[in-house]
Parts: structure tokens; C-alpha cells; sequence
């Protein structure tokens, strides 16, 4: 219970520094940073809940960014602190997949001979994760919902795209696997 009320706790602090970045600037712009402080109090939280909260970070500050913008359309609003959050997201799964990289070629490196090496596994994966995340936000933008602008569609698709990617590869570097 007390790491329930401690992580909404930080969560609260998280939106307040962004509602704060909010006032402070012309045009909101979500943080990487805000998202993964998020993201790695959720990773600490007790491990059968963990990617499930972690998850709950996904759309938070695309609503804490919508919420202090008070000018301009609403669609053009949604536009931009979705794909504002996405690019968060792009960032940090593009960190992470460094770090696997990284990881995965010293693996490779002790490896016994003759065993299959997971350095060529996960590039290719990465690959193919691209073009099936392309597909589907294609798709998805092609059939938006009653009153849904299709861009929307497709940066909604996108954000949850890279987040899902970036919550994965943090995963695997944890030494988890789904």
C-alpha cells in the first residue's frame, strides 16, 4: 500500500514539474525526462505490478499537455502533445536499443562457439518491428473513429507504438523477457 501512495506521489510531482514546463514556455513540449521518471518509478514498484504501471505512463503527459494548453483548436492541440509525447518515447526506446546494442555484443563475445549469436536477432527484430509498427499505424489512420482526425489517429498509434517498444527493451535489459 505505502509504495501505491509513494509512486502516486512522484507521478503527482512528475505532472506538476510538466504543467509547471507548461506555464514557462510558449509552446508545451514533453520531456523525455518527465516520461522515464515515470517509467523507472514504475519499473521499482513491486515486480508482478511493474509493467503494468509502467504501461500507465503511456498518453499521461499527452493529457497533462492538453490540459495546459488552453489556446489554439483542439485537434490541432491533440496533434501536437501526442506526437510532442511520442518523440519522448522515440528517445527513449532509441536509448534503450543502444544499450542493448551494447549489451548483446559483449554477449555475443562469451558465447561458445558454433552458438547462435542474439546481436543479429535483435537488429533484425528491430527491423521488422519498424515496418510492422509502419503498417499498423498506416492502417490505423486509414480508419479513424466517428470525429477522430486521421493524424491523430496515426500519432496516437505511433506514441503507443515507440512506447510499448521502449518498455520492451527496457525489459530485456533488466534480464526479463515479456
Amino acid at each position: 500500500m505505502w509504495r501505491s501512495w509513494s509512486l502516486a506521489g512522484i507521478l503527482c510531482l512528475a505532472m506538476s514539474a510538466s504543467l509547471a514546463e507548461a506555464r514557462d514556455s510558449p509552446e508545451f513540449k514533453v520531456s523525455d525526462a518527465v516520461v522515464l521518471r515515470c517509467v523507472e518509478t514504475a519499473e521499482r514498484s513491486t515486480a508482478d505490478r511493474g509493467d503494468e504501471e509502467a504501461r500507465d505512463c503511456i498518453g499521461r503527459e499527452t493529457a497533462t499537455c492538453l490540459g495546459a494548453l488552453v489556446s489554439g483548436s483542439s485537434s490541432a492541440n491533440a496533434l501536437h502533445c501526442t506526437s510532442s509525447e511520442m518523440a519522448a518515447w522515440q528517445e527513449i526506446a532509441k536509448k534503450a536499443y543502444a544499450a542493448l546494442l551494447v549489451e548483446m555484443t559483449k554477449e555475443d563475445k562469451n558465447r561458445p562457439n558454433g552458438a547462435q549469436p542474439a546481436l543479429p536477432a535483435l537488429q533484425r527484430t528491430h527491423e521488422l518491428w519498424q515496418q510492422a509498427a509502419a503498417e499498423d499505424c498506416v492502417f490505423a489512420r486509414l480508419r479513424p473513429a466517428e470525429a477522430t482526425i486521421q493524424s491523430e489517429t496515426a500519432a496516437r498509434c505511433w506514441r503507443d507504438k515507440h512506447a510499448e517498444r521502449a518498455l520492451l527493451y527496457r525489459r530485456w535489459l533488466r534480464g526479463q523477457t515479456y
